[in-house]
């Protein structure tokens, strides 16, 4: 398949594979059970915190190397450190 290909013909590098969230599709859960690690990407102030503890139980919290927050707006009144600001209950969620 392409994705072992491309695992064993680069082996040296980091391969990343951009795909849908595994609820639109189950193309994601498919490719999520070949790859070593996944990254989730979430929308600041949008993406709801069931969402990703569905994707988590989903793809399995094992493989989770880490979480992007993007669209992130440093002037929101969400922002702050008091309990992490708004994205806290994603680090707690993560156990870190």
């Amino acid at each position: 398949h392409l994705l072992e290909e491309v695992k064993t013909r680069y082996a040296d590098r980091y391969i990343i594979v951009d795909s849908p969230p595994p609820q639109l599709t189950a193309e994601t859960g498919a490719i999520a059970r070949q790859v070593d690690g996944i990254i989730i990407v979430v929308k600041f102030g949008s993406t709801r915190r069931e969402m990703v503890e569905d994707m988590l139980e989903k793809l399995g919290k094992e493989k989770i190397l880490g979480v992007i927050i993007n669209r992130f707006d440093i002037q929101s009144k969400n922002y702050g450190y008091g309990k992490y600001g708004n994205y806290g209950k994603y680090r707690k969620y993560y156990g870190k």
